[in-house]
């Protein structure tokens, strides 16, 4: 189980009707991160993969790394913070 920080804004704060959360997921891969967020929050994953041309990011910070954009398979890992605009 990782302990990961969430911070939403803009439409994603909508959905989740609130701008942050500290959470504790089983989740392996950023992957299934969206699929737990899409479960909790409807919508969540149509807005992420938008494709009606509007480009939503995430933003994924941990100690050693200063930022990255995770990919699909990325790991979660105890400690990440993911930024979600």
């Amino acid at each position: 189980m990782a302990k990961i920080l969430l911070r939403y804004m803009g439409r994603f704060c909508e959905l989740a009707q609130k701008p942050l959360e500290e959470r504790e997921v089983t989740c392996k891969t950023f992957s299934e991160l969206i699929d737990l967020l899409e479960h909790d929050y409807p919508g969540y994953a149509a807005e992420f993969y938008n494709l009606i041309g509007e480009r939503h990011e995430c933003t994924l910070r941990r100690p050693e790394v200063a930022s990255i954009n995770p990919k699909a398979d990325e790991p979660v890992r105890d400690g990440d913070c993911y930024g979600f605009y």
